[in-house]
C-alpha cells in the first residue's frame, strides 16, 4: 500500500478513497459505514485518556491492516478530525 499525505480536508477526498474515522470505542473495533457514496472505515481507538505514543503506532498498524482486509486500494485519513483522542 502507497502512503501519500496531503493537507486538506477528508471530506473532500476523490472518489474511491475509503476514508478512516477513529471513534472512541474499544481497540479492535472494526466496521464498513456506508454513508451515499462514501465509505468510511471506523476504527476503535480506546479512550481518549490511554493513547501513548506506543499505542499510537499499533493503532497506524492497525489502519493499514483494517484497510488492507477490506480491500482499500487507497485510504483518507485526518487526525485532527478525531482531537479529543490526541490530547496528551
Amino acid at each position: 500500500m502507497k502512503l501519500t499525505f496531503a493537507k486538506g480536508d477528508i471530506d473532500a477526498a476523490p472518489k474511491g478513497y475509503m476514508r478512516v474515522r477513529l471513534v472512541e470505542e474499544p481497540r479492535g473495533t472494526k466496521r464498513l459505514v456506508r454513508e451515499g457514496e462514501v465509505t468510511w472505515l471506523e476504527l476503535g481507538a480506546g479512550k481518549a485518556g490511554e493513547l501513548t505514543r506506543r499505542r499510537f503506532v499499533v493503532l497506524c498498524r492497525s489502519i493499514v491492516r483494517a484497510a488492507r482486509k477490506f480491500k482499500a486500494k487507497k485510504i483518507a485519513l485526518q487526525f485532527d478530525k478525531t482531537p479529543q483522542l490526541f490530547k496528551g
